[in-house]
């Protein structure tokens, strides 16, 4: 089997595209993250993550309504891997155009040994500048988004160390096609954290439950 190689110095084209990119000065972290990733213990823990699937708790053993979807601990050390990595942030907390380029060499990497997890943390990348339009959600959050570390702890919001943000997109009568989308948004108000909506509608999957918000796609009256 392959392993304990380095993805990122025996990939020359990648090398080459980073510089090109002008992210030269992020080539000694990307040496360490190609041999983390082209390690036998990663490329283990990336069998393991998608082999093991996530198990359903609706109860707790004392008999409390939880619904808590539990990982395999190889998902979480995925997780950790591409947070640790800038996955989940680099282009947002670094203000240089090439901190685009340093991002997309660590999602490639990533992306060749494990591709399940990339999901929710590019999701957690791709909502920051939509938080960024709600100055109050977006000031409880920055801390938490702009972390380098994962936390997989079950708990509230403002007692973590940082968070995570899945989707809710699809529904079943139209796949991929989301104009079909028929879930709405009604303003409800306002509070602590700005405009507040109820979302009446049905998604057929969140991807993924464990994460600590969702951005979900809705209707309005005005669209």
């Amino acid at each position: 089997d392959l392993k304990d190689y380095n993805v990122y110095t025996s990939d020359p084209a990648l090398r080459r595209a980073v510089a090109r990119g002008g992210a030269q000065w992020r080539d000694a972290e990307l040496v360490r993250q190609g041999a983390e990733y082209g390690a036998a213990a990663t490329l283990q823990a990336a069998e393991d993550a998608n082999h093991f699937e996530p198990e359903l708790h609706t109860h707790s053993r004392t008999g409390e309504r939880i619904d808590q979807v539990k990982f395999h601990p190889a998902w979480h050390t995925m997780m950790a891997m591409a947070r640790r990595n800038g996955i989940a942030n680099l282009p947002f907390v670094d203000a240089r155009p090439s901190a685009w380029s340093a991002y997309g060499a660590s999602l490639y990497m990533h992306s060749q040994i494990e591709s399940g997890s990339a999901c929710p943390t590019i999701m957690t990348k791709a909502c920051i500048p939509l938080l960024r339009l709600k100055a109050p959600l977006y000031a409880a959050t920055a801390p938490l988004l702009a972390s380098m570390e994962h936390d997989a702890d079950d708990v509230p919001l403002l007692q973590k160390r940082s968070m995570t943000v899945g989707m809710g997109m699809t529904e079943k009568q139209g796949g991929s096609d989301v104009r079909t989308n028929t879930t709405r948004a009604v303003a409800h108000g306002s509070g602590a954290w700005g405009e507040e909506f109820l979302l009446t509608g049905h998604k057929w999957f969140f991807s993924a439950p464990m994460c600590d918000g969702h951005l979900v796609l809705a209707r309005t009256d005005e669209r």
